[in-house]
């Protein structure tokens, strides 16, 4: 005895309500370091590249933003430094398997990141530096609690 089973779709993309009641789709954010060593033009060749992936895809750029090259946390493929590249975009899921295909395949790629942004950001700069004063406040120790000397 054999079931058939009908076409199960997977789950519906949600789709978000725009001001004037127009569906928009969802927002993400990606970002991802190219090699260190490449010149200012294979940089921007790559940029275009992943750009050109999400247009002919149905998405749309909504930000590009160059960080330039900084000093990874951890070395990553004995890489020390990469060239940061941050996109903000508007898309359906099916981009996001081919985005990270390409970054996986892209030599030029060496990490990056995709994520799903529930709201719009606000227009702040991503990196802040923040000033230290320097100070550091003074309180008494609790019973329980040594000084530096141990006492």
């Amino acid at each position: 005895m054999y079931a058939t089973f009908g076409r199960i779709d997977g789950p519906q993309e949600p789709r978000f309500e725009a001001e004037g009641g127009i569906a928009q789709m969802p927002l993400y954010e990606t970002i991802f370091i190219i090699h260190p060593e490449l010149n200012e033009e294979d940089v921007e060749e790559h940029i275009k590249r992943v750009e050109n992936l999400i247009i002919r895809l149905g998405g749309e750029i909504l930000k590009t933003e160059r960080w330039g090259k900084k000093r990874l946390a951890y070395e990553v493929d004995k890489h020390r430094y990469g060239f940061y590249v941050l996109l903000r975009l508007r898309g359906n899921a099916t981009i996001l398997p081919e985005l990270e295909r390409h970054y996986r395949l892209t030599e030029g790629v060496i990490k990056s990141l995709v994520i799903r942004l529930k709201a719009e950001p606000k227009d702040e700069p991503v990196l802040v530096a923040h000033e230290v004063s320097g100070e550091e406040d003074e309180r008494s120790l609790g019973e329980d609690e040594e000084d530096e000397e141990g006492r």
